[in-house]
């Protein structure tokens, strides 16, 4: 019994250093969050902090050019809709002019067809229909970023 306590204590600290090391891996895995609301800005950093990614915000594509010129970023979660520049027309830019694939995601509380027609064809990976799960959100990190 002493023994099996011991090989308890032992696998978990296995697993706990596993857990850690893939905390640690996702350290340079920087998600660039593009929202204009402040709460829904707040609550997305709150949650992909929590499943272990760096994050930077950005309130309107305008900013979001400035800081793909000095950074690199795993994926965008990009609002369709903010003031100064548009997810959509942000996109655009991005895959043209700056010739990235980072996977980008849109986000928006609009659930019409034609929007996320507007969104694949500006250039992004998916379409995520706020609100949305944690869930939800954590299948599509790991799916899209590598």
């Amino acid at each position: 019994m002493h023994n099996n306590r011991k090989d308890m204590a032992s696998n978990n600290k296995k697993d706990q250093s596993s857990f850690e090391q893939k905390d640690r891996s996702l350290e340079s895995k920087v998600v660039l969050i593009t929202e204009d609301d402040k709460l829904n800005r707040h609550m997305l950093k709150r949650m992909i902090t929590a499943l272990g990614y760096p994050v930077d915000t950005a309130v309107n594509g305008k900013q979001v050019l400035e800081k793909l010129k000095n950074r690199v970023y795993s994926l965008i979660l990009m609002d369709i809709h903010m003031p100064d520049m548009d997810g959509i027309t942000t996109t655009k830019i991005i895959r043209k002019n700056f010739g990235l694939d980072i996977p980008i995601i849109g986000l928006t509380g609009d659930v019409f067809q034609e929007t996320k027609n507007r969104c694949l064809e500006a250039g992004m990976n998916y379409f995520l229909s706020k609100p949305f799960k944690m869930t939800e959100l954590n299948s599509l990190l790991k799916k899209y970023i590598r």
